[in-house]
């Protein structure tokens, strides 16, 4: 069901304000997930040993769904490294971060938990995290201003 105005209107005035209270409440909510995420990756790489690995192996996934008559593909990458950390080798480890720039064979900076050497990560720009955070804030935020500001509109009525 998608809400409308209108349909916000025909609720009355404290129906509008609960679904623009609703609204800002997620909103807040996506917001305080998305820097609980940013701050487990900025915990993770302030304490974070680095090391030159290689990437040994990239699996690809190709998926196709049909929607409503629409087919729909998705491609997922599994990256797999191989380093070396206090004269052991870790082979073939998962990383879940992928970039179009990547190759078999290349060279990488890895970040590793020094207490847990295959807990791995390579790092991409964190700052999408908060932009994400921020924009998603903001959009319900805004969308439960006017949720509110219909029902004081209707009110009028």
């Amino acid at each position: 069901m998608i809400v409308t105005p209108g349909k916000i209107r025909r609720l009355g005035e404290g129906g509008s304000k609960r679904v623009g209270v609703l609204t800002i409440i997620v909103g807040v909510i996506i917001f305080l997930m998305f820097i609980q995420k940013w701050i487990g990756e900025y915990k993770f790489f302030k304490n974070a040993e680095t090391v030159t690995g290689y990437i040994d192996d990239i699996d690809v996934n190709v998926t196709t769904s049909t929607s409503n008559g629409k087919n729909t593909t998705r491609t997922d990458r599994d990256v797999f490294v191989t380093y070396t950390v206090d004269g052991k080798e870790y082979q073939h480890i998962l990383i879940s971060q992928y970039t179009d720039d990547m190759d078999r064979g290349e060279e990488i900076t890895l970040h590793y938990n020094p207490n847990n050497p295959y807990e791995v990560k390579f790092k991409v720009d964190n700052n999408k995290h908060l932009l994400s955070a921020f924009g998603a804030l903001i959009i319900f935020s805004l969308l439960g201003v006017i949720f509110i500001k219909t029902a004081k509109y209707t009110n009028r009525y």
